[in-house]
């Protein structure tokens, strides 16, 4: 059975409250307004600053990691360097035959030994009292072939020039460093210089007992020594800090 109500509709009878859909539509936006206002305020000033705080201190340790991680490269490339420069020269100072032509020649000019030139002025005689040889360092050297280093050795001595004559201890000394400069033993083992360069001077002594004069003093000189480095193999790469993500 249908029944049809034909009352007018402010005279019918109403089913549930009295509150408008329209009402409720706009109650319901306001709300979900408000929370999304809420939402974008606790990101913008809360969440977001932190997170930039925290992508500028990792930032930070990124770099600090990165500057360290090229130092350490750059100390193994040094080490590296260092290691196999050292071992090549001291392999050179442990060959005999490197220094025996240079000491036979220097002990031939103090004697007058084999085609050695004599002394210009007479009457007197060179003795070694002590002597040290030792590396100063090396140069690279620019231009063509400039994988060459020229290494440097000190060649510390000790004289001793015994004289006949009290008044000729000048002309000794003055005859001994013309002499060295002219022989083989400095022309040819690439001695910088003059060999009275580092001359300190000296006092001569009239000994009694041998009536000979005597003059002590003491020279350092430098010798260069051209030599071709191995090549080095190149140091293993370090890798890179793993970048860090907010």
């Amino acid at each position: 059975m249908i029944l049809i109500n034909l009352l007018p509709p402010e005279l019918r009878k109403r089913h549930g409250g009295n509150i408008s859909p329209v009402f409720i539509a706009a109650v319901g936006g306001g709300v979900l307004n408000l929370v999304l206002l809420v939402s974008w305020a606790y990101l913008k000033f809360k969440v977001l600053p932190n997170l930039e705080d925290e992508r500028a201190n990792k930032e930070v340790v990124l770099a600090e990691k990165t500057v360290a991680a090229d130092r350490v490269t750059a100390k193994k490339a040094e080490i590296l360097e260092y290691e196999e420069r050292r071992n090549y020269i001291v392999s050179l100072l442990n060959r005999k035959v490197y220094w025996a032509r240079t000491l036979d020649e220097f002990a031939n000019q103090l004697t007058g030994a084999a085609e050695t030139p004599s002394w210009t002025v007479p009457g007197f005689d060179v003795r070694v009292q002590e002597l040290a040889i030792n590396e100063l360092g090396g140069e690279k050297r620019a231009g063509p072939g400039a994988g060459s280093d020229e290494v440097r050795f000190g060649f510390r001595w000790r004289y001793k020039i015994v004289g006949e004559q009290r008044d000729r201890s000048g002309d000794y000394v003055r005859s001994f460093f013309k002499t060295i400069e002219s022989g083989r033993f400095w022309r040819e083992q690439n001695f910088e210089g003059k060999p009275e360069d580092r001359y300190l001077g000296d006092k001569p002594i009239w000994n009694e007992k041998i009536a000979k004069v005597v003059v002590d003093g003491s020279l350092d000189w430098v010798r260069r020594k051209p030599v071709v480095e191995p090549k080095r193999k190149p140091p293993a790469a370090v890798p890179p800090p793993a970048a860090q993500g907010n």
